[in-house]
């Protein structure tokens, strides 16, 4: 007898699936629905199961979006982070009063974004080779006349053959004597 699965149960594996294609730890997804953190990942195994690879590959390019728009962006515009002095925690200022900031967090930020966007290229395949297309009409037409000439030949040898049939007399084989 077949099992037929509940429709929340359907919603709630969903849920579970996207839950961890967000980037939420299994354990967390596991707490949150009350199952096994073994169960998540059978559940998320099945969805993955069944999503084709142009499938896998359009969600892992939208999770890489998310994250640069999301995480990376804000960083990379953000002021960066304040700079403090060693023992005293105060605030850093240059000259005029203006706040220091490091701007280390950024510059890790935009290496981050460059491996991001590279991934995200390859999962889109621009960095695959384009094809060439060779003109081969040139070869075609070399084994066209080769074949024409070959058809021509056979043609000549067809009619020697009939001509030199018609010039043997016809011979008269007989058993050799015993």
């Amino acid at each position: 007898m077949p099992r037929h699965k509940d429709v929340s149960k359907q919603d709630r594996n969903l849920r579970i699936a996207q839950m961890v294609q967000q980037g939420y730890g299994l354990q967390v997804v596991a707490d949150q629905n009350g199952i096994t953190r073994a169960r998540v990942s059978q559940i998320v195994s099945e969805y993955n199961s069944v999503i084709s690879d142009d499938g896998t590959r359009d969600i892992l390019i939208a999770q890489l979006d998310s994250y640069l728009s999301d995480t990376l962006n804000p960083i990379i515009r953000g002021p960066g982070q304040r700079m403090y002095a060693a023992g005293s925690g105060k605030v850093v200022n240059d000259d005029d009063g203006t706040p220091l900031y490091d701007e280390h967090i950024k510059v890790d930020a935009v290496n981050s974004a460059l491996r991001v966007i590279e991934r995200r290229a390859k999962l889109s395949a621009l960095d695959r080779a384009k094809a060439t297309v060779k003109d081969e009409s040139k070869e075609i037409n070399d084994a066209l006349e080769y074949l024409a000439t070959l058809a021509a030949e056979k043609t000549a040898l067809e009619a020697r053959l009939a001509q030199y049939e018609q010039q043997l007399p016809e011979l008269e084989i007989s058993p050799p004597a015993v």
